[in-house]
């Protein structure tokens, strides 16, 4: 994992935070239509999808550097930040189960 990329990508969310909190996108069936997932989704998944998304702007594409910098994202976010996420996932789970996928 390359420290100055995790930096970096920390740095685009510390100038902006609305990037991530809250969910930049907040209609579950957009957000299911983008990921189309086969299992459950869940709060980190989505925070993770995100920030994959502005990774990929500023061409960072390590899986642990995304990782890394949601779970730092993860850790200094409010109760009411994580509690959209909470929300939203569950959205689109209820899509999910109604589609018949695995849950």
């Amino acid at each position: 994992m390359n420290l100055d990329e995790v930096s970096a990508l920390k740095l685009v969310f510390d100038l902006n935070r609305t990037l991530v909190f809250p969910p930049p996108v907040n209609i579950p069936i957009h957000v299911y239509e983008e990921l189309r997932p086969k299992t459950r989704v869940t709060m980190r998944r989505l925070v993770r999808y995100f920030v994959s998304r502005e990774a990929n702007q500023i061409q960072i594409t390590s899986g642990l550097v995304i990782s890394r910098v949601t779970d730092i994202l993860l850790k200094g976010a409010s109760v009411h930040e994580k509690l959209n996420y909470c929300n939203l996932s569950s959205r689109i789970n209820a899509i999910i189960k109604r589609r018949g996928a695995r849950t």
